[in-house]
């Protein structure tokens, strides 16, 4: 397995702290440092919305660069398999996303949205869902 793909509701957990999901991010999140935590570049854009209206987008893109998240690029090819992902679950399309980038790389998803968690084992990805 390469790594784990974090969902956007995972990220955002992790940075506030009255979060519903905060402490099971945290664990989450301590218990993935040894693997590589990946994102997809519209999840990055997703996490960075609030921040940006803010102006704490310097502070946020600082502790994800130095927090070990890799930001995953969306090339033709995974969008091709976005799409593919998006057509036959319905999803909505950051969560499309997160499932063909998990799908893509055979890496564990961590999220905390139930509808992705089970739309996940449609492809067989291994999914951690936060109660």
């Amino acid at each position: 397995m390469a790594g784990i793909v974090f969902d956007a509701n995972v990220v955002i957990a992790l940075f506030d702290s009255k979060d519903f999901h905060h402490e099971e991010a945290v664990k989450a999140y301590l218990s993935s440092t040894s693997s590589t935590i990946h994102l997809s570049a519209l999840t990055y854009a997703e996490i960075l919305t609030h921040p940006a209206g803010n102006d704490t987008l310097d502070y946020f893109v600082k502790n994800l660069d130095t927090g070990g998240f890799e930001v995953e690029q969306i090339s033709k090819e995974l969008a091709i398999e976005i799409s593919k992902v998006r057509e036959a679950t319905r999803l909505t399309m950051p969560d499309a996303c997160v499932l063909a980038l998990a799908k893509s790389l055979d890496a564990e998803l961590i999220t905390a949205d139930k509808k992705l968690a089970e739309r996940s084992k449609t492809y067989k990805v291994k999914t951690r869902l936060l109660k």
